[in-house]
């Protein structure tokens, strides 16, 4: 914990010189900078008015990590109606084919594959090329003040096509409490190839580009009596995300509550400063 780096982080952030933060507080400027230098600590009444000014939680003041607001849901899709919408698509095209055939007898048989094609090919390329990672209108979860919110669902090769219909119709999730927790684990599978690499002929268009790919990314939460429980992380691999900001605080959360975090790929020093843990998984892998 480095009060005075934290200091110098989020007054920089915040676009303040030293000399307009003393100003503000009422206090000289070189109070300030024996501060940020570790010379001295300031006073509890003045890391209030700090965390006024900076527009921050005392704890993120502290810490230097972003507060946790109770519940705190991740990876819930921002724009549920829209994806909704892109995953009955195929199936509201097939109505309007089946619709055709009652209109013309004659084109019946044509309008009713067209109609069965659209369901049963266009969804599952809908979902495996898509802006969005529609599995999450499932598979997100949440924090509380006493446990975690984890969804129930089984993780096999169809689960990117199931999940996003099972979402529409019921969702199954069950609350463990951190006291029944007995680790967490940091888990992110390579591929054998790196897919935001370009292959074949067509190099300019990759994989993870065209959202074909993604590399499995989660949490497993073993409990003391022998249960397992995945949370997805692949909200995560969008830059900008606020999961992305957060991963690292819930992480310093869970800890603090005496849970063991494993991290066999060595994760956690990427994780807090929001890199890319593809990256670093397939520069490990090149050594």
């Amino acid at each position: 914990m480095n009060i005075g780096e934290n200091i110098t982080k989020f007054r920089k952030a915040q676009g303040i010189s030293q000399a307009v933060l003393a100003e503000q507080m009422f206090i000289s400027r070189q109070s300030v900078s024996k501060w940020e230098n570790q010379e001295s600590l300031p006073s509890i009444e003045n890391l209030i008015v700090l965390s006024g000014i900076l527009d921050i939680s005392l704890d993120e003041l502290i810490t230097g990590e972003a507060y946790l607001h109770f519940p705190y849901t991740f990876g819930r899709l921002r724009h549920q109606t829209i994806a909704i919408i892109y995953i009955l698509l195929p199936t509201l095209m097939m109505l309007l084919f089946f619709a055709a055939a009652l209109s013309d007898s004659t084109q019946a048989l044509v309008m009713i594959v067209c109609g069965i094609c659209c369901q049963f090919v266009l969804y599952p390329l809908f979902v495996m090329i898509q802006p969005f990672q529609l599995t999450r209108l499932y598979t997100y979860w949440q924090l509380s003040k006493t446990g975690i919110h984890c969804p129930i669902y089984q993780t096999t090769s169809f689960s990117r096509y199931i999940l996003p219909l099972k979402s529409l119709f019921h969702r199954s999730e069950k609350l463990v409490p951190y006291h029944d927790i007995r680790s967490i684990k940091v888990d992110c599978t390579a591929f054998r190839v790196d897919p935001s690499i370009g292959t074949g002929i067509i190099n300019a268009y990759t994989p993870r580009m065209l959202s074909i790919m993604y590399e499995s990314f989660q949490l497993v939460v073993s409990t003391k009596n022998g249960k397992e429980y995945i949370l997805d992380l692949q909200a995560y691999y969008q830059a900008d995300s606020k999961e992305r900001d957060m991963l690292y605080s819930i992480l310093l959360f869970l800890k603090r509550k005496q849970i063991e975090l494993i991290d066999p790929n060595k994760l956690l020093p990427t994780i807090k400063e929001r890199g890319s843990v593809t990256d670093k998984l397939y520069s490990m892998k090149k050594r």
